[in-house]
């Protein structure tokens, strides 16, 4: 994975490569998924209702990497502050 980039992003089906940004933040991803202080598999404010997906060719293996990742750095389940009251979609699935 890139340093520059959150956790999830590299491996996300949403990330649009070179551009800072992706489909659920096409003018850039905030500060927080950096910090992975929030775990963008859950809602977070202005994301139109797109969260993270595993690029699809990487299969369930990296899923399981993004679980042992989030789980070494304490943070499955994050929510920052600010996404506390967005709602889980319906067909959210990481």
């Amino acid at each position: 994975m890139g340093n520059n980039l959150p956790v999830l992003c590299d491996i996300c089906r949403h990330y649009r490569q070179g551009t800072g940004g992706c489909d659920a933040f096409p003018e850039g991803i905030p500060q927080v998924m950096f910090d992975a202080r929030h775990d963008h598999r859950l809602p977070y404010p202005g994301d139109g209702g797109i969260q993270f997906e595993v690029e699809p060719e990487l299969g369930e293996e990296a899923v399981a990497d993004v679980d042992f990742i989030y789980g070494r750095l304490g943070r499955i389940g994050a929510v920052a502050p600010e996404a506390k009251s967005v709602q889980p979609s319906a067909t959210s699935n990481y």
